[in-house]
């Protein structure tokens, strides 16, 4: 009944103002905790229509939402609503005027990036990626932003939430590489603020002994955006992954990850076929001289030992001949 009323076309805010308050709006959202789907659709809905219809308290549901957000990730808050309510940001993301207010610019880093945070990131980061999405299509320069922020909150026990990170990273980047800009120089330059810090991530992540973890990242390369930037930035970005994939190819247990890797390896090869063979030659030189201290550390080893035998030898000697003089115990007359 209250949807029906709220979205009736005679529904007049001032009036309707004396009994949908503060306190109305956060009764609401305290409602949509609630466990029926079906419950929290409709509330969803009503609370939509509220920020829509009543101008004035427009502010306040924006600051209650990020309590609510920081109370869940902060305070430990079980709150069934997260996905309801960032469906409502984003409508409300994308009704944002440009230039966007320092407000809105402090609600995405101080509230929206740390939900990478929770636990239960999968349940909701679908509606999560939407409203990240919608902030770069509002304003390209807060690209850098997002992806630091969510490599500075990356998983380091949780495959799940790991996998479904390195999904929304591969769908961020696809669309920093597809938007259109003015010059080109932009978007690389833009790219450039992260592109170490993400090529490290990725490269940890396809060395990952969880072999769904190592997959997704392997196969991060198989987006023509990735490829692209990372064909731009060959110099910088190829030291910074071929070592660990090197690495990988020799060591991981799984045989469709090391085909993997190889595959990789291929498209490194096809980009800057001179840098590569100057990788292969650095790390051969470096896997020669840890081979050659090992050897000497062993070599110094071995005399040490001999020392010890030879030193214990006497008096184990010496020993035996002072235990063999020791006097028998009398035997018992019978």
């Amino acid at each position: 009944m209250l949807l029906k009323l709220v979205e009736h076309q005679e529904f007049e805010a001032k009036i309707a103002k004396r009994f949908i308050d503060p306190q109305f709006i956060l009764d609401l959202i305290r409602i949509l905790n609630s466990t029926d789907i079906r419950e929290r659709e409709i509330l969803k809905t009503i609370l939509h229509r509220v920020y829509g219809k009543f101008l004035g308290y427009r502010a306040f549901i924006r600051k209650t939402i990020g309590h609510t957000f920081l109370a869940f990730v902060f305070e430990g808050l079980v709150y069934r609503g997260v996905s309801e309510l960032l469906e409502i940001l984003s409508s409300i993301i994308n009704g944002y005027a440009l230039p966007l207010k320092q407000e809105h610019v402090d609600f995405l880093k101080r509230i929206l990036i740390p939900l990478h945070r929770h636990p239960c990131l999968t349940l909701y980061l679908e509606n999560l990626a939407v409203c990240l999405e919608q902030y770069m299509d509002k304003d390209p320069s807060l690209t850098p932003d997002i992806i630091l922020g969510i490599l500075k909150v990356w998983p380091k026990t949780n495959s799940a939430k790991e996998l479904a990170m390195l999904g929304e990273l591969d769908e961020l980047i696809d669309k920093l590489g597809n938007r259109d800009f003015e010059s080109e120089n932009t978007r690389q330059d833009i790219f450039k603020t992260f592109m170490k810090p993400y090529f490290e991530k990725l490269a940890s992540a396809a060395a990952s002994q969880n072999f769904q973890v190592a997959e997704k990242a392997l196969c991060t390369w198989t987006n023509e955006s990735v490829v692209s930037f990372f064909e731009v930035h060959n110099e910088v970005c190829m030291p910074i992954v071929f070592p660990i994939l090197h690495k990988t190819s020799q060591t991981h247990w799984n045989p469709a990850i090391v085909r993997l890797v190889f595959q990789v390896l291929r498209v490194f090869m096809e980009i800057n076929q001179s840098k590569y063979d100057e990788l292969v030659a650095e790390v051969a030189t470096r896997e020669a001289r840890q081979q050659q201290q090992q050897q000497r550390g062993s070599t110094l080893t071995e005399p040490r030992n001999n020392e010890l035998t030879v030193a214990s030898t006497p008096a184990s000697a010496a020993t035996r001949r002072k235990s063999n003089h020791m006097p028998k115990s009398p035997r018992k007359s019978q």
